[in-house]
């Protein structure tokens, strides 16, 4: 028998066997090209789905309930030589006041000029008491190009909502809008930078107009940035960029040397500075201390009383004498409304925060140790800090 039929024999005799790898080669085959086929439309479903999200935008910094001022984003742009653009979000709730439709959860969005550079749509050119708005809110809301509705949106401000005698009242503001434009998905009408497949309700708003209403001007919760021309822009480029530019006024924070004094002071806009900026001033190898300074209800002597005053914590290098925890120091103007004198003990009320944000009152004794003169070389008025609504008040009755 030839080698030929030898083989030919062969493969007819296992032929099932035969048969059935190539079946499975067949199928195996046909699975990996689907596989390959899928994960190619997916990966293109999803850059797709980036782009008419982010636009041109490719990276982003979120700050949450703190706030940067606008210029970061341009100091940036300039020394990168990319687009960047600096947006104000704050959350919302949208009403049609003629149907009475209005959805609760509305991401309203300040932006200027150079937010939409980041994308390939035209500027619709919002101007105050104008706004352009996704097409799911359009929708759900009966809206049409022209018409106007209700949006209020959350009060946002530098001082944490949960610092200490920050007002409950006036948490959200009114406006009254006109539509100029409804964004589709190819126009940044599902513009977000969350990680999540739900069409957001957008409302982007002229952001120096928000800004002023909110006062909060000149700042901003987020930066976009896009790559640059060559698009080879990494993410330790843009960190690199953010350290160099970065200055202590884009945190909120003052460097001050009071009038007649070698100390420097470092103020924050939040009133109280967190742990995570303190304990790195703390840590440098200079002479550091800590202060606190707190509103207090009234301070009182026997003959008199003081309503509404501030009180300073400080340590021994700062008024140079120590103190013990009875003791207290103040100054002459106060010694005179009381009619005290060193060594005499005054009362001192104030509230602390209860539970639910409720106001206890509690009292302490004083022993006076010193009475220091009102004005001199140091000055004391910037122990209190910039409190909005008090410290540019001309009288209690401002407050």
């Amino acid at each position: 028998m030839s080698l030929y039929k030898f083989i030919l024999k062969s493969l007819w005799y296992f032929r099932k066997q035969h048969l059935a790898v190539l079946a499975g080669t067949i199928i195996s085959t046909a699975v990996l090209t689907g596989a390959l086929i899928i994960g190619d439309s997916v990966r293109f479903s999803l850059n797709k789905l980036i782009e008419t999200r982010l636009g041109n935008t490719k990276f982003a910094m979120q700050t949450g309930d703190r706030f940067v001022t606008s210029g970061l984003a341009d100091r940036i742009g300039s020394d990168l030589e990319i687009k960047t653009a600096a947006v104000l979000g704050v959350n919302g709730i949208a009403i049609n006041p003629e149907t009475g439709y209005r959805i609760n959860n509305v991401e309203v969005l300040g932006v200027n000029n150079d937010f939409w550079q980041l994308s390939n749509t035209l500027n619709p050119g919002i101007k105050e008491d104008e706004v352009a708005i996704s097409s799911n809110i359009a929708d759900k809301l009966k809206l049409n190009d022209g018409d106007e509705f209700l949006l209020r949106v959350q009060n946002a401000d530098l001082i944490p909502v949960n610092a200490p005698f920050v007002s409950e009242e006036m948490q959200s503001i009114a406006f009254r809008l006109k539509v100029i434009k409804i964004s589709d998905e190819n126009n940044l009408g599902r513009f977000s930078l969350k990680s999540n497949q739900t069409a957001p309700h957008n409302v982007f708003i002229n952001l120096e107009y928000l800004s002023n209403r909110l006062e909060l001007r000149g700042v901003a919760n987020i930066i976009l940035a896009s790559d640059n021309v060559s698009e080879n822009l990494s993410i330790e480029d843009f960190n690199q960029s953010m350290t160099e530019n970065w200055k202590l006024k884009d945190a909120g924070l003052i460097v001050h040397q009071p009038p007649g004094s070698e100390r420097y002071e470092l103020l924050s806009d939040r009133i109280f500075i967190e742990e995570s900026i303190s304990e790195p001033v703390i840590s440098l190898s200079l002479h550091s201390e800590t202060l606190m300074t707190y509103l207090v209800n009234n301070i009182a002597s026997k003959k008199n009383n003081c309503p509404y005053s501030f009180v300073t914590a400080t340590g021994e290098s700062f008024l140079q004498k120590g103190l013990k925890d009875n003791e207290i120091v103040i100054n002459q103007w106060l010694a005179d409304d009381l009619e005290v004198s060193p060594g005499d003990t005054i009362i001192i009320e104030y509230y602390v925060i209860g539970p639910l944000r409720t106001l206890l009152e509690e009292s302490e004794n004083f022993i006076i140790n010193d009475i220091i003169p009102t004005s001199g070389n140091v000055d004391y008025r910037s122990l209190m800090p910039p409190f909005p609504g008090v410290s540019e008040a001309g009288s209690c009755r401002d407050w």
